[in-house]
């Protein structure tokens, strides 16, 4: 009644909740406001149409109880909403917006680690597949040192990195592969619906983990890590896999202790190999 209310994970449906807010609309009452993902809430094919006259019906509709609907395209965009109003509540005038740090942090590293110069790219490769394979080696070894038996597994690793407008990702580099030319390397169009398991993860701001079945590939398991910079920049995903089944693999049997260690492990390696680009070395 006397401050503005943030609804966050709420449909807005519950009648006690929606008792409060017709009860206390009209003049002079705070305005309040909803967070709403698209995500899972239409088909793959659904027409922008579709979705828009749904939206202004939404927003028509609280509007009454003066409650604004702010719509946001995936669930990893909640928790980046809440992180930037805390953001700029603490820098002030100073507070730069998410898409003009991400732009800037981007540059920065695209011009050290994926330059369009095949010479230095030819580099770039060769640095960041040694990293990332020290990296996968390092969070196998903190796996054994918590008493669980890998039994060998070969695994490999690949670092995605999310472009300068956050509409695509790009396979940066990987473990068992370098690459050589910039222009074979295709960016994967950011969506909800897409194959990739690098690009759901990232929408849905989670470690998400699935089977593969791919008979022109020896990769049979693959887990994804959303990767999130200390500037609270959503930057990437790193993707494992594996030779063995799910049931199999420990990416799909690690006990949750022991996968949150390893997942921690890789998730700070990949950041700090992003971090080289700002480095004096």
């Amino acid at each position: 009644m006397n401050s503005t209310c943030l609804f966050i994970g709420s449909s807005l449906t519950d009648p006690n909740l929606l008792r409060y807010l017709h009860a206390h609309a009209g003049p002079g009452v705070p305005r309040h406001y909803a967070l709403f993902t698209r995500q899972d809430a239409y088909a793959r094919e659904t027409a922008r149409e579709v979705i828009e006259a749904r939206e202004s019906a939404l927003a028509a509709r609280w509007q009454s109880t003066n409650v604004a609907i702010v719509f946001v395209d995936y669930y990893a965009e909640i928790a980046q909403v809440l992180g930037e109003i805390a953001l700029a509540k603490r820098a002030g005038t100073g507070y730069a917006p998410l898409p003009e740090r991400l732009t800037t942090w981007r540059r920065a590293v695209g011009d050290v680690l994926f330059p369009e110069d095949p010479v230095r790219f030819a580099e770039a490769q060769d640095l960041l597949q040694g990293a990332l394979r020290e990296a996968l080696e390092a969070a196998v070894a903190t796996v054994g040192d918590l008493g669980y038996d890998t039994g060998g597994e070969v695994l490999a690793a690949t670092l995605w990195v999310v472009d300068e407008t956050g509409s695509t990702l790009t396979g940066w580099a990987s473990t068992d592969r370098a690459h050589r030319d910039p222009a074979t390397i295709d960016p994967v169009p950011v969506t909800e619906h897409s194959r990739w398991l690098a690009v759901r993860a990232f929408c849905r701001g989670a470690a998400l983990g699935e089977p593969r079945d791919i008979y022109a590939s020896r990769w049979k398991y693959i887990r994804a890590l959303p990767l999130v910079s200390e500037a609270r920049i959503p930057i990437g995903t790193l993707t494992i896999t594996s030779m063995r089944p799910a049931g199999e693999t420990m990416l799909d049997s690690m006990p949750d202790s022991v996968e949150a260690a390893f997942d921690d492990a890789l998730r700070q390696s990949a950041l700090d190999i992003l971090e080289f680009a700002f480095s004096d070395g």
